[in-house]
């Protein structure tokens, strides 16, 4: 039921998808849970932009989490 576009490639530390639900927006930025932690760490470029932006932004590793994210906010 969301719409989802991905950003993945916006950089400077932009998140990954920007998803719409129900009248709002969500940012998400996805780590591969598959991967060691020490991989899944944002880069320097997504821990500005995290500790810059002043609305809703989350980290997921899965589908799982996403929805959690943006059906409890």
């Amino acid at each position: 039921g969301c719409t989802v576009a991905d950003t993945s490639r916006a950089g400077e530390g932009f998140p990954d998808l920007v998803c719409g639900y129900r009248g709002k927006n969500y940012l998400l930025e996805v780590k591969d849970g598959r991967k060691q932690p020490s991989k899944q760490k944002l880069t320097p470029a997504q821990v500005v932009f995290h500790g810059d932006w002043k609305g809703q932004i989350a980290t997921v590793k899965n589908l799982e989490e996403a929805l959690e994210v943006v059906c409890t906010l």
